[in-house]
């Protein structure tokens, strides 16, 4: 069950001990009744700072039984429609940050939401005795989705048991401790991070600090460190030796304050690689700093993580390697998982090589018959990143990511025009998190190319 008993006793979670928590839990809970909120009802939750609050409603909607929607935020105003609340939505209530600068998030959130609550309204609630729900162990908690790769995502329940199973699990997949010292950098819109990151330390970990990193001020987070603060401050001063990775910007920031700062932490970090794969710049990284990397590779309805690759000083980079099984949590048979947690067993997404212990990424298996064999092949070859995109009106893009000259396919781009379009786009305005919006990306190419 998820609710605050499973909070490490000895907490300090950004200057806060567990009891103040839990008064802060209590008043989430009257404020969230207040609204007429109720079991079943689904909340999203769009405070982005890992604060006090964000922790609070989050376990204050588990005491209630309410469903918590994990939203994606919106890249442009033509895809809103094509984000997860938009697709799965709409949603009883939404906790937000009061949000001045940023009409699409605010616009999501008017359109998609039956009431909005500004998280400023907690400031208002002085009662802060517990309000009791009887809540099951098999009641949804976690409302979340498939990323859309393939075609429209689909909606993924996750019950107290599970989320609870899957978080005690990961503690010693991670190697949390109670020593850990944990930064609570973000809570990113996939179920992964929460599962394998801000649950599982909030269970065993003592010292929690808050706060991300980045290069500029985040309009959506209040709480930002610049690369050189963040490495002097909180991973040297600190001594902060758990992190959780968003995205490669983050990543290119944490290496440029290790590059500038003048004080160097002295113990080895590790840092959560959730949702992105570990190419060699990643290996580069570990030998070149004091940072280890676990990156795993599963998704929320075959495995978080089904496979782990741990990468340390020592660890030599081999294409396609993405880990191996580190316990009998879930047990992979042929293209099929098994766990206890599910009736029936489930398909794997992807083609995996394995030899020995060691899995190896070889592609999606539910791939467009055009986009195969030699053609698939040759793209990748001469294209470098892009991906293949099929919209819902049927027609088909190939997206060169950050490429500025047009490609040109010798003595066969007529014939091929005919069937697919090309087009240069900027893979940083299609990110959110650690990966591209595939669900935005096809709305945004329908809006502008396939009307």
């Amino acid at each position: 069950m998820i609710n605050r008993h499973i909070i490490n006793p000895d907490i300090n979670y950004d200057g806060a001990n567990r009891d103040d928590l839990f008064r802060l839990i209590n008043r989430w809970k009257r404020l969230l009744i207040s609204k007429q909120i109720s079991r079943g009802d689904v909340m999203a939750l769009g405070i982005f700072d890992v604060s006090l609050n964000h922790v609070a409603c989050l376990f204050a909607a588990a005491e209630l039984s309410l469903k918590i929607f994990i939203i994606t935020k919106p890249l442009a105003k033509e895809t809103i429609h094509a984000t997860k609340m938009g697709i799965h939505g709409p949603v009883d209530i939404t906790i937000s940050q009061r949000i001045e600068t940023d009409n699409l998030h605010i616009e999501m959130f008017e359109r998609y939401s039956k009431q909005i609550c500004y998280e400023d309204e907690i400031d208002q609630i002085t009662d802060d005795t517990d309000v009791s729900i009887s809540v099951s162990s098999n009641d949804p908690l976690i409302f979340a989705s498939t990323s859309g790769t393939t075609g429209t995502s689909k909606p993924i329940l996750f019950t107290h048991d599970e989320v609870y199973k899957i978080s005690q699990r990961n503690i010693s997949v991670f190697g949390y401790t109670k020593e850990s010292v944990v930064q609570q950098t973000v809570n990113m819109h996939h179920v992964s991070a929460m599962l394998t990151y801000l649950f599982p330390t909030l269970m065993t970990c003592d010292t929690h600090y808050v706060g991300g990193i980045a290069f500029t001020p985040q309009y959506i987070q209040k709480k930002i460190w610049y690369p050189i603060q963040f490495v002097e401050t909180c991973l040297t001063d600190r001594k902060v030796d758990n992190i959780i990775c968003a995205n490669s910007f983050m990543l290119s920031a944490i290496q440029w304050g290790m590059t500038e700062a003048n004080r160097l932490p002295e113990h080895r970090i590790t840092i959560n690689m959730s949702g992105f794969p570990a190419g060699p710049e990643i290996y580069n990284m570990a030998k070149e700093y004091p940072i280890d990397f676990i990156s795993h590779y599963g998704s929320i309805d075959t495995g978080i993580p089904l496979l782990v690759n741990k990468i340390t000083h020592d660890s030599v980079y081999e294409p396609g390697y993405i880990g191996k099984l580190v316990d009998d949590f879930y047990k992979i048979v042929g293209n099929m998982v098994y766990s206890d947690l599910w009736s029936e067993p489930r398909p794997v997404p992807d083609t995996l090589l394995v030899e020995e212990d060691r899995f190896y990424y070889s592609g999606r298996k539910e791939e467009h018959p055009l986009y195969t064999g030699e053609f698939k092949q040759t793209m990748l070859e001469q294209l470098g990143d892009h991906d293949f995109v099929v919209a819902n009106t049927g027609k088909q893009f190939i997206v060169i990511w950050n490429k500025q000259d047009r490609y040109d396919i010798e003595n066969g781009k007529t014939s091929i025009d005919k069937v697919i379009t090309f087009v240069y786009l900027n893979k940083e305005d299609f990110m959110v998190d650690t990966k591209v919006s595939m669900e935005q990306l096809r709305a945004y190419l329908e809006y502008h190319y396939a009307p």
